[in-house]
């Protein structure tokens, strides 16, 4: 965990407010209450000083995409967790991913949440 909060921060990045939303929603009821959400990857860039515990990063957004945003991510700080999710059900996209040190990559689908949330708890404990 990140030496500078009680609890570990956590970094939505998704151009999709819908997720924002229901990520944060409920990360907060499993007591995950340090979250900040960002609409862009340029956006989360500018914060990473805050020592982010987990990223959990769409892959298709406006402007630098999820892959780009993973690269600076990892050449900031290769220990950050990084989650990768996306819509797509494409299986290179995933590879690629996990390849620049993406911990995992979670479809965005009425599974999505569960899938988080049990891997929040892997990395954080």
């Amino acid at each position: 965990m990140n030496s500078f909060t009680a609890r570990p921060l956590i970094f939505i990045v998704d151009d999709d407010p819908i997720y924002h939303k229901i990520f944060s929603y409920n990360f907060k009821k499993e007591n995950y209450n340090n979250v900040m959400i960002f609409s862009s990857g340029s956006e989360c860039l500018k914060h990473l000083d805050k020592n982010p515990d987990v990223i959990i990063l769409d892959y298709e957004m406006k402007g630098i995409d999820g892959i780009e945003t993973l690269k600076r991510i990892k050449e900031y700080n290769p220990d950050i967790k990084v989650i990768m999710c996306s819509s797509q059900e494409d299986m290179e996209v995933a590879i690629t991913s996990i390849k620049l040190g993406a911990v995992n990559y979670v479809r965005k689908n009425e599974f999505a949440y569960n899938k988080l949330r049990f891997l929040m708890k892997k990395l954080l404990n």
